[in-house]
């Protein structure tokens, strides 16, 4: 039986993930835990906490950007025809047979 490829989508998501994953660094930060002074403190806790650095957004979907331009530049031709279409026929200048403007 054949594998299952990978749609674009997935392997986009897959280079994201190791990308993350190879920015953050883990610091270990040992944090003590007070006790009132009343008592005398038996043992010191550590805890290990992980800093991470600031996670920065780039543009993750540079293709949405492509796609969003040529629809724009799309409709706005498709309009801009009208228009022109609408003035040609408007001052007479290419009639169309049983048009009336």
């Amino acid at each position: 039986m054949a594998k299952k490829k990978k749609t674009r989508q997935q392997k986009i998501i897959a280079d994201l993930r190791r990308q993350i994953y190879a920015s953050q660094d883990h610091v270990v930060v040992s944090v003590k835990k007070e006790t009132p002074e009343n008592q005398v403190p038996s043992s010191i806790i550590k805890t290990n906490i992980p800093i991470r650095k600031p996670e920065i957004f780039t543009n993750t979907y540079p293709y949405l950007v492509k796609d969003l331009r040529k629809t724009a530049i799309l409709s706005a031709a498709i309009i801009l025809g009208q228009f022109i279409l609408l003035f040609i026929l408007k001052n007479h200048i290419f009639t169309i047979g049983g048009l009336i403007y």
